[in-house]
């Protein structure tokens, strides 16, 4: 969407503002409340929706430097938001791939590394398993097959997507088509976190 067309919207709902006035659809939509507490429903829905589609997990403020890291809760998934020494924002499970315990509680900060306080599996902010405490107890491990679970990731126009699903193959670049475009007319990469 082009900065023009944004404008135009922006002067529509100011006119409306203005007026005292709405947009309204022709009829009114009537839905059964059971559509808003249903158990099943909702499970539905983070299945076949929320975690098959990008979802925005924040501005690419929230991690300017290396090793910074955020945790958020998103349809009932614990994430992992981290910027990599490379500069790379990636996204894992909040899991520690021995045996599920939450790796991080803290909402934010900056670490290189993440630790489990069940058995003290280490994984570094990239994902990969780098100590493995009272290795003798485990056996001979193969560290490179017990890596975090990796979402796919794009960042692009001072925001960070991800798909919660770790076996994603969505294009997320592909399925956001333009919308970058539109999300660079408001600056986000210029933000400052504070």
């Amino acid at each position: 969407m082009a900065r023009s067309e944004l404008i135009n919207i922006a002067r529509h709902v100011i006119a409306h503002g203005k007026a005292g006035t709405m947009e309204q659809a022709d009829e009114v939509m009537q839905l059964p409340a059971s559509v808003y507490y249903d158990e099943n429903r909702f499970q539905l829905e983070l299945q076949r929706v929320f975690k098959r589609v990008p979802l925005l997990l924040g501005p690419s403020c929230e991690l300017a430097q290396p090793n910074d890291f955020k945790t958020v809760r998103v349809a009932d998934m614990s994430v992992i938001v981290s910027r990599g020494k490379d500069g790379r924002a990636r996204a894992f499970m909040n899991a520690c791939t021995h045996r599920g315990a939450r790796l991080v509680s803290d909402e934010s900060g900056q670490r290189s590394r993440f630790s489990c306080p069940y058995h003290g599996w280490t994984f570094a902010n990239d994902g990969t398993l780098i100590g493995v405490s009272a290795q003798q107890d485990f056996g001979d491990i193969d560290k490179s097959l017990y890596g975090l679970k990796e979402l796919p990731v794009y960042e692009s126009a001072g925001m960070i997507w991800a798909v919660l699903d770790p076996d994603s193959t969505l294009d997320i670049s592909a399925f956001l088509p333009g919308y970058d475009d539109m999300l660079s007319a408001f600056g986000f990469e210029d933000w400052v976190y504070v």
